[in-house]
């Protein structure tokens, strides 16, 4: 699965789980044609000396290891981008903050804490270069299974995240270890939809279908059950907007840059395994 040197155009396979993350790339980087019949919804775009093809897989990890060998098969990948909302587990993180993740480590929900076991690619040449156009954070990713509480996750992260700005979402980790396994090069970047004092006061997952696509008829039927709900989703919406924005922006930036320095760049984001524990001693 690695890049063939001499193979001029890159292929760039973008990962997201909603629609709202979606469709502001669509409109910042478009056209793009809709692809059928597929495992997911997903739109490809030839753009002069690169391939891009952008993949919608709902929220999760439950059928990532199934939508990634689809999406890479054929044509192959030069470099795999997670993309999409990140919430925020330390104070310093701001709604619409973009950040470029290189450190990946998985929340373990029945044992409340954060797994041994992490990732991490070396994202140096990306934060110079990327960083040239966009207000970039370096951040640690904490990827959860399922929904969790962000207070409850934040309070494992000391010493952990001492000095080191951290997130959590619900993908990176998952397709992380999948480009490691596949020898393909790995970004992730994340825009930030809610600071870690904003919980969600319900369950996100009850308003997605089976395979974590939100669903505006099971956001009527909650509301409808809960009125109250309206503050906190019209919060959600407003947050969401602003980081779709910046979220955008991101995403058009990297796919616009130079054929030749995309290769060149993601030759250096190898994925390799991370120990967090011993981190976490030092």
């Amino acid at each position: 699965m690695s890049p063939d040197p001499f193979k001029p155009n890159p292929r760039i396979i973008l990962f997201a789980a909603l629609p709202q993350e979606t469709a502001v790339v669509k409109r910042r980087t478009g056209p793009w044609k809709r692809l059928s019949p597929l495992p997911c919804p997903a739109w490809r775009r030839d753009a002069g000396n690169r391939g891009l093809l952008l993949v919608e897989t709902g929220m999760g990890d439950r059928r990532l290891a199934e939508i990634f060998k689809w999406a890479v098969s054929g044509e192959g990948c030069d470099l795999l981008v997670s993309f999409g909302f990140g919430g925020g587990l330390t104070p310093g993180l701001r709604v619409g903050d973009i950040c470029l993740c290189d450190r990946f480590c998985r929340w373990d929900a029945e044992r409340r804490s954060i797994a041994p076991e992490g990732l991490s690619t070396d994202h140096g040449r990306w934060m110079r270069v990327l960083g040239a156009e966009l207000s970039l954070t370096r951040c640690i990713d904490v990827t959860t299974p399922r929904l969790a509480s962000k207070e409850e996750i934040a309070l494992q992260l000391d010493p952990l995240t001492r000095h080191s700005p951290t997130l959590v979402d619900m993908e990176s980790f998952a397709l992380a270890q999948l480009a490691r396994e596949a020898s393909i090069p790995f970004l992730t970047l994340r825009s930030i939809s809610d600071e870690l004092g904003h919980e969600l006061d319900f369950d996100l997952s009850s308003v997605a279908d089976e395979h974590g696509s939100i669903e505006l008829r099971r956001i009527a039927r909650s509301v409808l059950g809960r009125p109250a709900l309206l503050l906190s989703l019209h919060r959600l919406w407003r947050d969401s907007r602003r980081a779709a924005a910046s979220l955008g922006e991101a995403v058009a930036t990297l796919v616009d840059l130079p054929a030749r320095q995309l290769r060149s760049i993601a030759g250096t984001s190898r994925v390799s395994s991370w120990n967090v524990e011993r981190d976490q001693t030092v």
